[in-house]
């Protein structure tokens, strides 16, 4: 039928018809979506529960970002930690990358992130995308479990993994008890300082930070550190935690506890053994380590290995207890009686030591010293005599060189006279927090000379140490003991003086009288010195410059005087040996003998100080040239 543009009316009545005429019928209505299996989605119940950082939340939380984890281990929950059946892992690749993760493992577990877990296979992705869709997908025969581990190895050459989101696909069992929640500690964390914590001895001031609550992380090696509790009150315990806030290579790996009831220095006896993860635990990032109630006043953390960097760097420690607030609390430290007797400050003197070094050690400055292994004599103040009980070395940190071995002497006639034995002590290689001087109590001893015998390090090779103190009281009333006697007269051998050596085995015997203390390799033999003008002298005292000690150094010798000619006949004066230590404060050692008259004096050098070879240095003799 033909219709006029003009009629509008019939014109829509019949496009009306032929468009119900045409109508497809209705679609049918579409099937509701499958539930989603992803075991691992958080809206799911998916939890991650231990991974080596935060970043690795990302790889469950549906957003499809990509995330730089590197490699490492993670382990998932799932809903109410129920355990569930699963049969497939799902990786989104969604482009070509060399970052993109290749090589991983995946493992079933039941006794938690610390717990064992089997494996379910090892893996590899293709590094292209899949344009159905980008997830990859790798199946494997049904596994039931409550934990979830993927362990992801390599990446396809970039250097570090950088990856997307993980799915796992399975079903609940909804039936099934869900894991009990891990329980609160019980009690309050000891070491707090806020309750009262309070570390009394470490390797280094480092360790202080530990407890501090600041959970920064601490380059404190390893080594052993020592808390008491509030009041020094025992308490009893029965947890341990260490904060690991991301996989690191230097985080603390294996460590012991150990409890104690006699102070920094006392018996300790072992709580245990362990082993943090090198992992971060996400709902919490404290590992905690229970063990059977310990009761003790003290606790020794020994800090043993790293997870592979080479030192140990932690974080902040937590002990879970019970103060026993009826306990008896522990006494203070009593301070040392008198003062200190050696400081160069009281009158305190080196006399005698292996060389100058060893003046450093009561010069009241807390500078280390290389002092080696040796023996050093001090008097007190105007050489008069004291009454002491105590002697303490500063410990300012953990080091194998520090001193371990001493022993302590008494004595009444000087560096070269007899002494008597105080005792033999140890120091313990580690830092006291609240001084770092270690004490060393004795009976009250009287002497008018300390010696000190450094025997042992602590494992470095030789001997550097720092201050020493000695307290007690001087006999203000005592005459003083008298200093040693000043040459009289005149040093014969000086060159300025008008010595002359005549001969001798070499020409660098000539360096013994040139007034330079310099060493000389003069070997055995003998050597032969006219006075001025080869005039008569009268001479009593002979001195030989010992600087420091050394096995070379001149020890035996002889001396011989002739009136006649340099070819003699000559006399014995007589054999003497030098001590193998420096005599404060020029280092010439002084041998007297009775006054003899001479125009020539021969000196024979006959043996060392076990060196197998004689290197000397100046020589004196006094005396009076006859007019």
């Amino acid at each position: 039928t033909y219709y006029d543009a003009k009629n509008a009316a019939a014109l829509s009545a019949a496009l009306t018809a032929v468009s119900q005429a045409v109508a497809a019928p209705a679609a049918p209505p579409q099937p509701a979506p499958p539930p989603d299996d992803n075991l691992l989605l958080q809206a799911n119940g998916g939890t991650l529960l231990a991974a080596p950082s935060a970043d690795w939340l990302k790889l469950n939380d549906g957003q499809e970002e990509r995330v730089a984890t590197y490699t490492g281990e993670g382990v998932w929950s799932f809903k109410d930690g129920k355990p569930a059946t699963f049969d497939s892992f799902e990786v989104l690749i969604d482009g070509t990358n060399q970052y993109n993760l290749k090589e991983f493992e995946l493992f079933a577990g039941d006794e938690g992130p610390t717990g064992s877990f089997r494996s379910i296979g090892r893996f590899q992705t293709q590094n292209l995308r899949l344009i159905q869709s980008p997830y990859q997908k790798f199946t494997f025969a049904p596994v039931t479990a409550r934990y979830f581990k993927a362990a992801l190895l390599t990446d396809h050459g970039g250097g570090y993994i950088s990856t997307n989101e993980f799915r796992l696909h399975g079903k609940i069992d909804e039936a099934a008890a869900s894991s009990a929640a891990t329980a609160a500690p019980t009690g309050i964390d000891l070491l707090a300082p806020a309750n009262g914590g309070t570390l009394i001895a470490a390797p280094n001031q480092e360790w202080s930070q530990l407890n501090d609550g600041k959970d920064q992380r601490v380059a404190v090696y390893a080594g052993e550190g020592v808390w008491a509790f509030k009041d020094g009150k025992p308490a009893t315990f029965d947890s341990f935690e260490v904060l690991i806030d991301q996989a690191n290579q230097y985080n603390l790996k294996e460590f012991e506890l150990f409890v104690g009831d006699e102070g920094p220095t006392g018996a300790f006896r072992s709580v245990g053994r362990f082993s943090a993860l090198n992992t971060r635990m996400v709902q919490s990032p404290y590992q905690r380590f229970s063990f059977a109630p310990a009761t003790g006043r003290y606790l020794k953390v020994a800090l043993l290995t790293d997870q592979g960097g080479g030192y140990i760097s932690t974080n902040e420690f937590r002990l879970w207890g019970t103060l026993d607030e009826a306990a008896v609390a522990v006494p203070a430290t009593a301070a040392p009686t008198g003062s200190d007797i050696l400081a160069a400050s009281g009158g305190g003197t080196l006399i005698a030591a292996p060389n100058e070094e060893w003046s450093r050690l009561t010069d009241g400055k807390e500078d280390r010293v290389a002092t080696y292994a040796g023996e050093g004599v001090w008097s007190f103040k105007d050489r008069k005599p004291a009454t002491f009980d105590s002697f303490e070395v500063l410990i300012d940190q953990t080091n194998q060189y520090n001193l371990k071995e001493f022993e302590l002497f008494a004595g009444e006639e000087g560096p070269d006279g007899a002494f008597r034995s105080i005792g033999r002590f140890a120091t313990q290689n580690v830092k006291m927090v609240q001084s770092p001087y270690q004490r060393f109590s004795f009976a009250p001893t009287t002497a008018r000379f300390l010696k000190v015998a450094m025997l042992s390090d602590h494992g470095g090779g030789y001997i550097s140490t720092t201050e020493i103190r000695l307290f007690g009281t001087i006999d203000e009333a005592a005459a003083p003991a008298p200093a040693p006697a000043a040459a009289a007269g005149t040093d014969l051998l000086a060159r300025a003086n008008g010595g002359n050596l005549l001969g001798a085995p070499n020409d660098e015997w000539a360096k013994l009288n040139d007034g330079a203390p310099d060493r000389v390799a003069t070997y055995t033999g003998e050597g032969i010195w006219a006075f001025q003008g080869e005039k008569t002298a009268t001479v009593d005292r002979f001195e030989a410059l010992i600087p420091q000690t050394s096995q070379y150094n001149l020890r035996e010798f002889e001396l011989f005087v002739s009136e006649e000619s340099p070819a003699g006949p000559f006399r014995s004066v007589g054999k003497f040996a030098t001590r193998n230590y420096k005599l404060f404060p020029d280092g010439f050692q002084a041998f007297t003998f009775a006054p003899v008259k001479a125009r020539y004096l021969k000196v024979g050098l006959l043996t060392d100080h076990g060196g197998g070879y004689i290197a000397a240095h100046e020589f004196r003799l006094f005396g009076q040239l006859e007019p």
